[in-house]
């Protein structure tokens, strides 16, 4: 028994010394809680006027037309697909003829002189709600060559709803917006035909 109390004691002695610092037993603790980094506000950045906004989320977004408030003139016209083609590009019709937006009622303004243009639609509550997914691929469907020939390159296409009544393009969902830019959009109308409209400022 002397010599395996002697090994003990050269065991512990050799272990630990008084200069030895103590063991740390917190290693086998919890982790101590590390500061969450501060959250830094950053700026909003300053919105185009007028623009057709692309909401974060794509599906069931709404866009609020007061936001396109002024008058958006038709500077070109294209076909789409399809089985009636009652006009022809850049048909004077519709060449010139302005849209006017004013607290989310969208309508067109008198024609100057007679036109084959259908242009009696007046919508109250103005909305959109961009298409995503399948359902943006169906609704540009047939659209593509037109909407090349006026300027939309990638469509994001939005349903116009009237939310206080009124039409537009017939019914809701019956005409699509495409964004151009800040200044420009395109937009599907009656008898497959593509408008082209820019921002005249109110």
């Amino acid at each position: 028994m002397r010599t395996l109390d002697r090994l003990l004691l050269g065991l512990l002695m050799t272990g630990c010394s008084p200069d030895d610092p103590a063991p740390d037993r917190t290693a086998t603790s919890a982790a101590e809680p590390v500061a969450a980094a501060p959250v830094v506000d950053k700026p909003a950045p300053i919105p185009a006027t007028p623009r057709l906004l692309a909401p974060a989320d794509p599906a069931g977004s709404v866009v609020d037309f007061g936001s396109l408030q002024g008058r958006w003139q038709v500077v070109g016209v294209a076909l789409a697909d399809g089985p009636v083609q009652a006009y022809v590009d850049d048909d004077p019709a519709y060449m010139g003829q302005v849209m006017a937006v004013k607290d989310k009622t969208l309508a067109w303004e008198a024609p100057r002189s007679p036109t084959t243009a259908t242009l009696g639609d007046v919508c109250t509550g103005a909305a959109t709600m961009r298409l995503a997914d399948t359902a943006a691929g169906n609704a540009v469907a047939g659209l593509e060559g037109g909407l090349r020939q006026v300027g939309v390159g990638r469509p994001q296409p939005h349903e116009v709803a009237c939310l206080d009544g009124g039409s537009w393009g017939g019914s809701d969902g019956g005409v699509l917006l495409f964004p151009i830019d800040d200044r420009t959009l395109a937009m599907r109308w009656y008898d497959n035909v593509i408008l082209k409209l820019r921002w005249q400022a109110s």
